[in-house]
């Protein structure tokens, strides 16, 4: 959200497997009166509801503790089908924490994370136009 705030012109996405999640950030998103965030329902180990070549950057954060390790040629496969040409996958997470996985391969850790639909929430946030990190490569319109 903070894409948002700072670049008013720039139309950013985010997905989330979570209703909770979804619910919450547009919360947040009227709460600081942005109208160029827009989240919706998706699950990311599932193929998005985008359009080819819809996204500059695609940011996804937090994915590795939810997503076995068979899931990721897939997904990333889909990044590179909603990257526009140039563009750029940034993956981060934000917990170094590792997890042992329980008998069916899913991070073991607790509630919310476990099995193929109660993996905790898949944030994955598609940004169309511009992310922070890539400011200072934004137009001068944009701004």
């Amino acid at each position: 959200m903070e894409v948002a705030f700072h670049f008013p012109r720039v139309e950013i996405v985010g997905i989330d497997i979570s209703q909770q999640v979804i619910e919450y950030a547009h919360a947040q998103a009227r709460s600081r009166a942005l109208e160029n965030v827009h989240f919706q329902l998706m699950n990311v180990m599932e193929p998005l509801a985008f359009p080819d070549a819809s996204f500059a950057p695609i940011n996804g954060r937090g994915l590795s503790g939810c997503m076995l390790p068979a899931t990721w040629p897939r997904f990333l496969q889909e990044c590179f089908r909603l990257l526009i040409p140039g563009g750029v996958i940034r993956l981060t997470e934000h917990n170094a924490a590792f997890f042992p996985a329980d008998e069916n391969g899913y991070p073991n850790r607790g509630p919310g994370c476990q099995g193929p639909h109660g993996y905790a929430s898949n944030r994955a946030q598609l940004v169309q136009g511009a992310s922070a990190w890539l400011q200072h490569q934004l137009p001068a319109a944009a701004r």
